[in-house]
């Protein structure tokens, strides 16, 4: 018999499984770069291989989510946020408005209720050139491949099945926020999360 589909709780799972394994990546990247790389010159040479085992712990982390969710499941790539684009200008077109929207109407709230505080910067002042470098690696090339596959692929995927499509997003939107660590960002991520999960619909 054909495999029954991934439930909700299984792809909610893959989904929080792979947020943890990017933080232990960018552990393990970070640790091991000081021990392995501490004078290894050039210093091209050094990023692209910082870089490389960063993007390599994580496609292995992606992997891992991906079994975690269809083993012994039919597997799709659907609940990855993975499908045939559809309206694609008029979906960019509209973000672009409703992105500034959000973003000042998020800000004024955050403002009103007191949670302007902390930034979600990284400090790389007074930081070894390896930390830079790890952290410009994280930052730009691998946080945003995980956030959009684990907030907006399976997690936003898992709670839509189970919750419907707005609770999903303003709940997967809260999560990814949370993850920041930073109160500032809290009520501005959450609705930036939420149209993030509008434009995957769509």
């Amino acid at each position: 018999p054909e495999p029954i589909p991934a439930g909700w709780r299984r792809l909610a799972l893959a989904g929080l499984a792979l947020v943890l394994f990017n933080f232990a990546a960018t552990i393990l990247v970070i640790v091991g770069s000081a021990v392995a790389l501490p004078r290894f010159h050039p210093l091209w040479l050094r990023a692209a291989l910082i870089a490389a085992a960063r993007v390599f712990a994580n496609a292995c982390g992606i992997i891992a989510a991906y079994q975690i969710a269809f083993a012994g499941r039919r597997r799709s790539i659907v609940p990855l946020g993975l499908a045939p684009a559809r309206r694609v200008i008029s979906t960019v077109a509209l973000y672009l408005v409703l992105v500034v929207v959000v973003t000042a109407v998020g800000a004024a709230i955050t403002r009103a209720i007191g949670l302007d505080h902390g930034t979600t910067s990284i400090d790389t002042d007074d930081r070894s050139l390896r930390y830079r470098m790890v952290i410009a690696v994280v930052v730009v090339l691998v946080a945003p491949w995980i956030e959009e596959i684990a907030f907006r692929g399976l997690l936003l995927g898992a709670l839509w099945s189970r919750f419907g499509f707005w609770t999903a997003a303003v709940v997967s939107g809260f999560m990814w926020a949370g993850i920041h660590l930073t109160p500032s960002v809290l009520i501005i991520f959450t609705a930036e999360g939420a149209l993030l999960a509008w434009v995957r619909r769509r």
